[in-house]
């Protein structure tokens, strides 16, 4: 990793553990042994490297679409159990990933005092997954598959 992702991963981890709010850019830049002025090298200040952080994520679920997008247009029969298992997946691979869950955590700490991290939290946990559930049943629907909308209401279970 370059100096920019080195500071994206630690800023990370020390969010996840103490809030956006409790860490500085000293604290980062300690950890990693530079002087402040490598990090505004890199980054405007330390709400840059925030929304640098958010940009990460949103390519993580866009590249996970795109993964299943892509896995889908290549299938023309899909079975109920499949479907199932394929929804389950996502949401455990999203909910699993490292980088996901740290910034869940650090948004969880930060949700109480900070609206924008309340509504990031919220999109994160709740609306983002939902989507994508939806996203792939009204595919299925679409396409005619097996039996798409029973599937939708076993899942939901």
């Amino acid at each position: 990793m370059n100096n920019k992702e080195n500071m994206q991963a630690v800023a990370l981890d020390l969010f996840s553990k103490r809030g956006y709010s409790g860490v500085s850019v000293r604290d980062i830049c300690g950890e990693l042994g530079l002087k402040e002025s490598a990090l505004y090298y890199h980054f405007k200040n330390k709400e840059e490297l925030l929304n640098s952080l958010y940009a990460k994520v949103d390519q993580l679920v866009e590249d996970m679409r795109n993964a299943f997008d892509n896995a889908f247009q290549m299938t023309t029969q899909v079975s109920t159990p499949a479907m199932q298992m394929v929804a389950r997946n996502f949401l455990r691979q999203y909910f699993c990933d490292a980088y996901v869950c740290k910034l869940i955590s650090m948004l969880n700490i930060e949700r109480m005092s900070d609206a924008l991290a309340d509504r990031m939290y919220l999109k994160l946990v709740y609306d983002m997954p939902l989507s994508q559930c939806l996203a792939v049943f009204s595919a299925m629907q679409k396409r005619k598959l097996s039996q798409s909308w029973i599937c939708f209401l076993i899942f939901r279970r």
